[in-house]
């Protein structure tokens, strides 16, 4: 019965941290908490399987049609539980005709004490079911970010922190704000999107992934690419799917354009060793130390192609 329940719960779970991104997830995570309300419960398995601790967490969803069936469930699994602890105690002490009154005075106070002694040390506090396995007050650990922000997996939320650490900047960095867009909602989506798509980051095949993603989104050389994520301009569901380059800035980009193409323009040049003239003028530097080279590059009956290097700043053009 544990082992169900406990399944039971982890599908609500799956289904209550998609249900942002996907309408039909809202309607699946509802039919499993309306099972999970019919499910028989006591105190025992509550404390054993902490299914308990995890719904009061779902009290405090986004979504409101969640919050309530999970306060509904909250509130039945208590007064089920008070019902099960809470047993008649018998107050009345006995006692003959010749018991005199200091001896029912002790009597009396005894009898009450040792029901409250008892009282006290049998019947559990269903708070303690429904929050925590132990019976001790619970540590308040203060969080670093909004709750909306975490799903109580480790390595999900440290990833989670990271990237909310790369979206908060976005609106210190320029005077035009983003506006309308929880940083701890999107950088949830985000890392939402990897998991699904990845898997755990601690994976070692996933690492080069994920370390590719964090160092694009925080690099302060790049700014636009994690303000487009908070704006909308990239959706969630779409950055597992970029490449380096999509994620890099204009800068970045620009350069290994430039970069490519020179790349193109030596290979066309074959290696051939070329005249050195100052006929040409770089259009970069305005100098005329350049070298050139000519050739036919695809048929004998076109023009001659000329492929000038400027000598000063390694511009080259062809014409």
């Amino acid at each position: 019965m544990e082992k169900e329940l406990a399944e039971l719960f982890e599908s609500v779970k799956r289904a209550a941290e998609a249900a942002d991104d996907s309408p039909g997830e809202e309607d699946r995570c509802l039919d499993a908490l309306k099972q999970l309300k019919k499910f028989p419960v006591n105190y025992q398995i509550l404390l054993s399987t902490q299914v308990g601790k995890g719904v009061r967490q779902l009290t405090k969803h986004k979504n409101i049609k969640i919050k309530a069936s999970a306060s509904d469930i909250i509130e039945l699994w208590k007064q089920n539980i008070q019902n099960e602890t809470t047993k008649p105690m018998k107050t009345e002490p006995t006692f003959t005709e010749e018991t005199n009154a200091v001896s029912i005075q002790q009597i009396v106070t005894s009898e009450i004490e040792r029901n409250i002694k008892a009282k006290s040390t049998t019947m559990p506090n269903y708070d303690n079911a429904l929050t925590s396995k132990s019976r001790q007050p619970e540590k308040q650990v203060k969080l670093k970010y909004p709750n909306s922000l975490y799903c109580n997996d480790s390595s999900r939320d440290k990833t989670r922190e990271i990237l909310m650490d790369a979206l908060t900047k976005v609106n210190e960095e320029s005077e035009v704000k983003v506006n309308g867009r929880d940083p701890a909602c999107v950088a949830a989506s985000v890392e939402t999107a990897l998991f699904e798509k990845w898997g755990k980051s601690s994976l070692p095949r996933n690492k080069a992934r994920y370390r590719s993603v964090f160092f694009n989104i925080k690099d302060p050389k790049n700014p636009d690419f994690r303000r487009r994520i908070l704006a909308g301009g990239i959706e969630a569901r779409a950055v597992p799917y970029l490449t380096g380059l999509d994620m890099a800035s204009e800068a970045r980009q620009a350069e290994t354009k430039e970069l490519e193409q020179k790349s193109l323009f030596n290979s066309e040049l074959g290696g051939t060793q070329q005249a050195r003239t100052d006929a040409f003028t770089c259009g970069r530097c305005e100098k005329k130390e350049t070298t050139y080279h000519q050739a036919k590059m695809r048929r004998r009956d076109e023009h001659v192609t000329t492929y000038v290097t400027c000598v000063n700043c390694n511009n080259m053009w062809k014409f």
